[in-house]
């Protein structure tokens, strides 16, 4: 079994069982539906007719919590989506009220764009994005000193090869492919 108290999904100041169940069985699954409605430890043995001290073992397995927190998440966002499923409708005629009966102006249009952008979604934005980077006399320096060091490495390494170089202003040397003549 693993550590459960060290799982991300753990339920606060929980406590390992006692005795480990290995297999789920119909009454530990009406403790849980019964766990996930708030009841205590103490209200499931009486509604079961089993011992508290068995409940508690139950409701600490590994198994159970996990299937707890899944059911709690479900009936809880089931919940949301039929609260607002049900303020849906309400809203929109508020927003509609305000488009037609508002004072302001500014507040009729931004209900009428509200109610627009609800429906059609928002329009495309362009969005431009410009990455300027200044660099400065101590990067620059950097890089050059990496470029002269990179460059020494190349022709050290291809001493002795049948390969053209040129000395173009700067004093570094360039090294040129294979079969061209010096200075072209």
């Amino acid at each position: 079994m693993q550590d459960s108290l060290t799982e991300p999904r753990s339920l606060h100041n929980q406590r390992r069982p006692n005795v480990e169940i290995k297999s789920e069985k119909p009454e530990h699954r009406i403790m849980l539906y019964l766990k996930a409605q708030g009841l205590s430890n103490k209200e499931i043995a009486k509604k079961t007719n089993y011992k508290e001290s068995w409940v508690s073992q139950v409701t600490r397995q590994e198994w159970f919590r996990k299937a707890l927190l899944d059911e709690l998440k479900e009936e809880g966002s089931t919940k949301v989506k039929k609260l607002l499923a049900n303020e849906a409708i309400n809203s929109i005629m508020k927003v509609v009220e305000l488009r037609d009966s508002a004072s302001s102006e500014k507040v009729q249009m931004s209900c009428a764009m509200d109610l627009i952008d609800r429906h059609f979604g928002k329009a495309a934005q362009k969005v431009e994005k410009t990455n300027e980077h200044k660099f400065t006399f101590q990067e620059v320096t950097k890089v050059d000193a990496k470029i002269e060091m990179i460059t020494k490495r190349i022709n050290e390494l291809s001493n002795g090869a049948n390969i053209g170089h040129q000395q173009p202003a700067g004093g570094r040397t360039l090294t040129l492919e294979a079969g061209t003549s010096e200075g072209t």
